[in-house]
């Protein structure tokens, strides 16, 4: 999308490439044999691997439903973009000849035959960490040699690869505060004026009916915050790695030369102020966690308050009754609308069900249920009068044990109408039959 930086004088159009595309506000990596920037030419370039299965869940209007992977897409970060893609053969091998965008930051996706986003790949370079301590996980690099991920499968609308085994680099090349771009002010969003990649949406006109995305002249706040790559000593990381390093602490290392940056995007500049001091805002978190979880020394940065952010601790309604607030969020006197019951998860003999206590003695046990094809991945037909429950149903009765009581299980193998073009769901993604309980 097209983010218009608002200035006093005229608004600027500045292209920053994200899906919608925001994936462009981080600077692009290379991998561990070249530097950035766009090339071309030389010795032929490929994005390869296999999909160890092609079906994948996807998720529209709300329902998770299932696709078939077609393809695997390519796409730079560049106005225009550059896309390039590759089929997925029945074996789930794929080939993207890159050699055209050699060095060139891209984001790479599966794709079902209607081009709707089965899953993105995302590297995961354990080396690095994110802010909330774990891996760090970044969806754009760039190759300048063929890369083979080997095996992977599509969960939850990604596809993770091992960076370090497959020789990706998720740290790009040192940047320095002066050369990076500084996004930091107030932009709308806008339509782009170029075709989107496939997979790829635009931003909803204002008052579109079932807009579930950021809508033409919507508004954002970014806060560009600079600070200095640090390296915990093994006291710290263990800490953070076990997740008890808390607010207040010491977190000793190295502090390096190169320069780091954390982006900050909020609805306005005055909401982002408003959680901190008024004047300044906040960056969420003091030094030592930022050197802990982030690897980022900020101790040179006076921009904003290296604090958490200040919640409100109350607030009055319309009858002018005083509220508290806990946890930055919670009304101390809110009550639900229906009773709730008590309910968790309890395990038995290998199965997990869903038990619910009454308050009373009584309680309820549930296996769960749903529909899942022939792989095991859930689905949800997006019309059921395609599903076929006619006398060609295979259903079944069985009963199950678990924690010593009785539970009866209903299974279902449902077949679908035959295939036609009238026939959405099997035209779409051609189940053949699933099974429900």
């Amino acid at each position: 999308m097209f983010l218009r930086k608002r200035v006093k004088v005229s608004t600027i159009a500045v292209l920053v490439s994200a899906a919608t595309f925001l994936n462009g506000c981080s600077s692009s990596s290379t991998d561990s044999t070249g530097g950035g920037g766009g090339g071309g030419g030389g010795s032929a370039v490929s994005f390869s691997g296999t999909l160890s299965s092609r079906l994948g869940s996807l998720a529209r209007d709300f329902e998770l439903q299932t696709g078939t992977a077609s393809s695997v897409s390519c796409s730079t970060a560049e106005n225009p973009p550059t896309v390039l893609s590759g089929t997925v053969g029945g074996d789930g091998t794929f080939s993207v000849d890159l050699s055209s965008v050699t060095g060139s930051a891209l984001t790479c996706s599966v794709l079902d035959s209607g081009n709707d986003v089965l899953g993105t790949f995302l590297y995961e370079n354990p080396n690095e960490k994110s802010f909330g301590g774990g891996s760090q996980k970044v969806d754009t690099v760039a190759f300048s040699e063929s890369k083979n991920v080997g095996s992977v499968s599509v969960s939850g609308g990604q596809i993770t690869v091992d960076a370090t085994s497959v020789g990706v680099s998720t740290t790009g090349a040192s940047v320095t505060a002066a050369e990076g771009f500084d996004p930091t002010g107030l932009w709308s969003i806008g339509a782009v004026d170029f075709t989107l990649p496939p997979g790829y949406i635009g931003p909803c006109a204002p008052g579109t009916p079932g807009c579930h995305g950021p809508q033409s002249g919507e508004s954002i706040y970014i806060k560009r915050v600079v600070g200095k790559k640090f390296t915990p000593d093994s006291t710290c990381q263990a800490s953070a790695d076990a997740g008890t390093f808390a607010a207040g602490g010491t977190c000793n290392g190295t502090t390096g030369t190169d320069d780091a940056f954390v982006l900050s995007i909020w609805m306005s500049e005055d909401s982002f102020k408003a959680c901190g001091d008024g004047t300044k805002g906040a960056l969420g978190f003091d030094e030592a966690q930022a050197k802990a979880y982030g690897h980022i020394d900020f101790s040179g940065d006076s921009s904003l308050l290296h604090q958490a952010f200040a919640y409100s601790s109350s607030y009055t309604d319309n009858a002018s009754v005083v509220h508290n607030i806990i946890d930055g969020w919670k009304d101390d006197t809110a009550t639900s609308s229906w009773p709730l019951m008590n309910c968790f998860s309890v395990s038995s003999g290998g199965q997990t069900a869903y038990k619910c206590l009454d308050g009373a003695g009584h309680y309820s046990l549930s296996l769960g249920g749903g529909c899942t094809d022939s792989s095991g991945s859930p689905v949800q037909p997006d019309d059921w009068s395609h599903v076929n429950w006619g006398a060609s149903s295979n259903c079944t009765n069985s009963p199950v044990t678990f924690d010593g009581k009785t539970l009866n299980s209903n299974s279902c193998t449902v077949p679908l109408h035959p295939v036609s073009v009238a026939n959405y769901f099997d035209l779409r993604w051609n189940l053949g039959s699933f099974q429900c309980r």
